[in-house]
C-alpha cells in the first residue's frame, strides 16, 4: 500500500519530526483499490509514520464508499486507521452510523465499535 498527503500548508518541527498541516487531502493505493481523503487540519509524525487528520474528514473510495468523522488517526505501517468519533458510512445499498471504527486496510476490513445503526438496499442507490 503506498500512501500520499498534500497540503495547502504545511509546517516542519525538526526537533520532533513532525509535520502540521492546513487543508490536507490524501490518498492510499493498494492495487486496485483507491482511498482519497481529505481534512482541514492534519498532523504527522514522520518517524512513526503515523497522525491523524481532523476538521470535516471525509474518506472516499473507487467503489462507491463515503466516510464522514470529525477526526481519523492512521498508521502507514501497520496500514491501519481509527476514530473514536461519531461515523457516517454511505455506500451503494447502504448507510451505516456508529461512534468509533477500526479499519484495516491490508485486509480491507472494518469494525464498529458502539450505537451502530445500519440501513441496507436490496439494490444500489444512485
Amino acid at each position: 500500500m503506498q500512501w500520499e498527503l498534500r497540503a495547502r500548508e504545511a509546517e516542519f518541527f525538526q526537533q520532533r519530526n513532525q509535520l502540521t498541516l492546513k487543508q490536507v487531502e490524501g490518498e492510499a493505493v493498494s492495487g486496485a483499490r483507491r482511498i482519497t481523503v481529505q481534512g482541514e487540519r492534519g498532523e504527522v509524525d514522520l518517524e512513526k509514520r503515523s497522525g491523524s487528520l481532523s476538521g470535516n474528514v471525509v474518506g472516499k473510495t473507487n467503489d462507491g464508499y463515503i466516510l464522514h468523522t470529525a477526526q481519523l488517526n492512521f498508521d502507514a505501517r501497520n496500514k491501519t486507521a481509527n476514530t473514536d468519533q461519531a461515523v457516517l458510512l454511505e455506500g451503494p445499498s447502504l448507510t451505516v452510523e456508529a461512534v468509533g471504527m477500526d479499519l484495516d486496510l491490508q485486509n480491507q476490513t472494518f469494525a464498529l465499535r458502539e450505537r451502530v445503526r445500519a440501513s441496507l438496499w436490496r439494490e444500489a442507490r444512485r
